[in-house]
């Protein structure tokens, strides 16, 4: 296998994006960086690697997102308008003229989704990857898992307050220039419209649908300065899209002839699907309709079903509502129901989230089911990740499934949230069935790589008061939702364990606060769901991820 370090490109060709993981880079070095995240999935090679993709934007910035996890010089060759975005927007990529070096290997994902078999299941970006993957095998270099794999831009523009109009500003990237099949006529804009609170921006090339105002917009550089001073976007399946998911402004996705689930390739970022459940062509992946080329069926949504979406997203931003989520893995049934019962009175909803295979055979009292995709274990993490997507509330409380909560513990816990606008996280007092302390507070000492739980197995708690922390527990925390998207959810190379911890960390970097709240209470039976799991393989797994992403700070 390949492991000498890489020199660096020279521009080759008339669009060839560098993508550089240079350790002086101070946007690499930034403590309050979440790019930290993105760590080498593969060994440093000999020259470099050319990934060849002449799509259009979602496609290169999907490209973009496998290329930040190779850990190696990557250039991207692709359109010379999508190229300016990544160019301008993405925060380490450049363009300068680089010393001449031999190419190592050369990747084409060209067709690489459009062809494949199975692109009616198979996220795009996992496509993407198994090509990259393969390709790379031949040259006998091998990479590492599609974790992370989250495009990124970054913008600080405002374009919109020069309109002066009223908040929320909502963007609406509503048809393609391309295909009819991705596109919602004009009517139907007009309509949301008259039901949607705040200002709706239209970012489209034709003239704006009655009601909309119209940005005029004619080039990439100036859409992507719009959307990223808007506060939510809905959009259907084309670039602005991508180029929304990429900037981490929370998004509206009408399904059409593509799955959003499929195309976004993530769930790190704050996106929700809307969806006419009457139409059974959805997701045909079809150029043309094979029913109305001209207009097709999935071009005049119902109103009421994009309405009833950004109305629901709206919420989820500044609702002081409560969303409940619990991750489970081969769950009891008895254990799951008691900590549905104890916190079913103290919020909005429960979303129970099945990691591994679904083994309910019916529904969950209390709570509504969220399925995985996926068919195997993921972990916790990542399974927090698809069902807080999920959800539609300002406030998320992080549970265990074998957490039970006391009455007006979220009460109590949301007190303390809205205390401070910048506070990220809140904690509570958690007790082990005997009458001892599981956790009451963190602590660390100097050089740890990770906390300890204070006051662990003592009868009297050390601290009364709600105090600021490093770190707290997150088998039963609550958290703001524009704080955990700021981070990027959780980072999906931690199976097990530790996860919390990274959060914290990545909370306290961006500027969030962590507080630890004594009065809210519960009983946490710990480890439930790891004692059918290799708990020592698991820790240590994610002890040897966190030294590797913290240990400079840490220690």
């Amino acid at each position: 296998m390949i492991a000498v370090p890489a020199p660096r490109f020279q521009r080759m060709g008339p669009r060839l994006i560098n993508l550089s993981r240079r350790r002086d880079d101070p946007v690499r070095q930034s403590y309050a960086d979440p790019l930290r995240r993105i760590r080498p999935g593969l060994p440093d090679a000999p020259g470099g690697i050319v990934i060849h993709r002449q799509g259009a934007i979602g496609d290169v910035i999907g490209v973009a997102a496998i290329a930040q996890r190779l850990g190696c010089n990557v250039q991207i060759d692709c359109h010379a308008e999508c190229g300016v975005v990544l160019d301008e927007f993405h925060p380490f990529i450049n363009t300068r003229p680089l010393p001449r070096v031999s190419i190592k290997a050369r990747i084409n994902l060209d067709n690489a989704y459009e062809l494949h078999p199975y692109r009616r299941l198979i996220r795009r970006g996992e496509i993407f990857h198994e090509t990259v993957r393969n390709q790379l095998a031949i040259q006998g270099i091998t990479i590492g898992s599609m974790a992370n794999c989250t495009a990124i831009l970054r913008c600080q523009a405002d374009v919109l307050s020069q309109h002066k109009r009223s908040r929320p500003w909502i963007v609406v990237a509503g048809t393609s220039n391309s295909f009819a099949n991705r596109t919602i006529t004009g009517s139907v804009w007009t309509e949301c419209v008259r039901q949607i609170s705040g200002t709706l921006f239209w970012l489209g090339t034709d003239s704006a649908p009655t009601g909309l105002v119209d940005l005029r917009i004619r080039s990439l550089n100036v859409l992507v300065k719009a959307i990223v001073s808007s506060d939510a976007m809905i959009s259907v399946d084309t670039g602005p899209m991508h180029i929304g998911g990429a900037l981490g402004i929370p998004l509206v996705i009408v399904k059409q002839c593509v799955d959003p689930w499929l195309a976004i390739s993530t769930e790190q970022r704050d996106y929700s699907v809307v969806i006419t459940k009457t139409l059974g062509c959805l997701n045909c992946q079809e150029l043309r309709c094979p029913i109305d080329g001209v207009n097709p069926p999935c071009s005049r949504i119902d109103p009421a079903v994009i309405v009833d979406g950004v109305n629901a997203k709206l919420r989820s931003l500044n609702g002081k509502s409560i969303s409940a989520v619990i991750p489970v893995y081969m769950p009891s049934m008895e254990r799951l129901a008691r900590c549905i019962e104890c916190v079913r009175d103290q919020v909005k909803e429960i979303v129970v989230a099945i990691d591994g295979r679904n083994s309910f055979t019916g529904p969950v009292a209390g709570a509504r089911l969220v399925d995985n995709p996926y068919g195997m274990r993921t972990g916790v993490g990542r399974t927090f990740n698809r069902a807080i997507r999920e959800t539609d509330a300002e406030f998320v409380l992080l549970l265990n499934d074998d957490v039970f909560l006391k009455p007006n513990a979220v009460a109590l816990m949301k007190d303390a949230m809205i205390s401070d606008g910048r506070i990220g996280i809140v904690g509570c007092r958690l007790w082990y069935p005997d009458g001892t302390i599981q956790h009451g507070g963190g602590f660390r000492r100097s050089g740890d790589i990770g906390w300890g739980h204070l006051d662990h197995l003592k009868t009297a708690p050390t601290l009364t008061q709600r105090t600021p922390m490093e770190f707290v527990t997150l088998a039963c925390a609550l958290v703001r939702r524009k704080a955990f998207y700021d981070v990027m959810g959780f980072d999906e190379e931690f199976d097990c364990y530790n996860e919390d911890a990274d959060m914290c960390l990545s909370m306290k970097a961006l500027g969030w606060k962590i507080v630890y709240e004594p009065s809210a209470e519960g009983i946490h039976l710990e480890s439930q769901t790891t004692r059918t799991l290799d708990k020592d393989a698991l820790l240590k797994a994610s002890q040897a991820v966190l030294r590797e992403k913290w240990g400079w700070l840490l220690q």
